[in-house]
């Protein structure tokens, strides 16, 4: 009776069941009846799995608040195994579960929301462990979402796995592989995993074993004599304490335009945000590229490199390259020279000094154009005001009027005026001009007597 009414009620429900006729019932059918809906809303009514994933989800994070750790990473481990056999179903219209039958259309079904949801669970799982000290049960929860043969996992959830399995590990006292897979980490761009990263560089020194399967990729194989490969050298030295505390004194003012220009985009973060420590990489890297032997070292580095190993890094980095792809970088690398590398870095600070000194012109420039223009302005008005009136081409060119003088005796014909001529008429001799008492007139009387 029970099968043959739930069966009535969902083929009604889903449009293939035909409505029976009403026919008189006793007391007795009644009865029945109202049992069978009864049970029939006690099976119909259930929950789907992500829904009950999301319940477990809510109450292991109010553990994780409360301190329960291991209750919640219980929660969370429950939340991600209903999800995963979710995903696993691939296309099955049906599902079942211990609580009861339901149908789930699975064409509505986000398959990448589910796999972000399932990823975090087991993130959040993985730290309920680690607070808890359960470091192994951390590592296979990390290792549910790295070891993957897919790239269905987006490098977000990947690079925090990594970090959180460097941590379990390095709790192990498994120091190479707790170095490998903060390096996977800060690789894949987790800014955390890049401090703790150079903490264990220092702390250890930059070394890794050599039984560890992935030195190969990062040590060259003309470098036989180096303790440490030379990435792990180099980034050592970049995140070491002393050059995040180095300051701007003494610094080249080419390594200031450098980092300056290069994190300009980065003015509007925090003080304790991640600007402090990239403007620091950048200024330790900016001066490491001026050393010669750095220079010999990254030629050596991608001389030693191959399209494999650049293959299985851009993997990490969540980045496909075919094998065509891969050669032609190869290729490239491979005719890097350290003249090449010096010359590339000379011109490059150049360009950038320049742009930047053009940004900081500009700037000043944008600073003060209202007191630019009002000089302007000012210089215009003046040479408004000075500049001589223009006079046509055509126009009639008035002479000077003449000054009327009197006429006087000339210089030379004036016998009166001579020395022997006074002195014989016992006279004083009388200068030109002084006559009439016009100063002017003897100057053109012997003006009139040269012509």
């Amino acid at each position: 009776m029970l099968d043959a009414a739930l069966l009535e009620t969902r083929g009604g429900a889903w449009g293939f069941g035909r409505k029976k006729k009403q026919q008189p019932q006793t007391n007795e059918t009644d009865t029945d009846t109202t049992n069978t809906t009864t049970a029939t809303e006690d099976v119909v009514v259930t929950v789907s799995p992500r829904e009950e994933a999301a319940q477990y989800r809510s109450e292991g994070k109010a553990n994780h608040d409360n301190g329960e750790f291991i209750a919640a990473a219980e929660q969370f481990q429950t939340a991600a195994n209903l999800l995963e056999k979710l995903l696993k179903e691939d296309g099955e219209e049906e599902s079942t579960s211990t609580t009861g039958s339901f149908i789930i259309d699975i064409d509505t079904i986000d398959k990448s929301d589910l796999r972000d949801e399932w990823a975090t669970c087991r993130l959040h799982e993985s730290l309920c462990h680690l607070k808890a000290e359960q470091y192994d049960q951390c590592i296979e929860a990390c290792n549910a979402l790295v070891d993957q043969n897919d790239d269905s996992c987006a490098p977000v959830f990947r690079a925090r796995a990594y970090h959180r399995r460097a941590k379990a590990k390095l709790a192990l006292d498994d120091t190479d592989g707790a170095l490998l897979d903060a390096r996977s980490a800060a690789f894949l761009g987790d800014r955390k995993a890049v401090t703790f990263y150079g903490k264990l560089l220092r702390e250890t020194g930059g070394g890794i074993a050599a039984e560890n399967p992935l030195e190969a990729m990062f040590s060259s194989s003309g470098s036989s004599g180096m303790e440490a490969p030379p990435m792990d050298s180099l980034m050592g030295s970049l995140l070491s304490k002393s050059s995040l505390m180095d300051g701007a004194a003494g610094s080249d003012p080419g390594t200031d335009f450098l980092t300056s220009s290069l994190l300009g985009s980065l003015g509007g973060g925090t003080p304790d945000g991640g600007g402090s420590l990239a403007k620091s990489l950048l200024k330790n890297l900016s001066k490491k590229l001026d050393d010669e032997s750095t220079h010999d070292g990254i030629c050596r580095y991608l001389q030693s490199a191959n399209a494999l190993q650049l293959q299985s890094m851009s993997k990490m980095a969540g980045i496909e390259l075919s094998s065509d792809q891969a050669s032609r970088l190869i290729n490239m690398a491979h005719g890097v020279t350290p003249k090449t590398i010096r010359f590339t870095v000379k011109n490059t600070k150049r360009a950038i000094w320049g742009v930047q000194l053009i940004r900081k012109t500009m700037a000043l420039l944008s600073k003060y154009r209202h007191i630019l223009f009002l000089l302007v302005l000012l210089q215009w008005t003046k040479s408004a005001v000075f500049r001589p009136i223009p006079v046509p081409k055509g126009a009639k060119v008035v002479p000077p009027p003449k000054i009327a003088t009197k006429p006087g005796v000339p210089v030379n014909n004036n016998n009166n005026n001579g020395p022997g001529a006074a002195a014989a008429n016992g006279k004083k001799p009388v200068t030109p001009g002084l006559l009439n008492n016009n100063p002017m007139g003897g100057a053109r009387e012997r003006l009139a007597g040269l012509r």
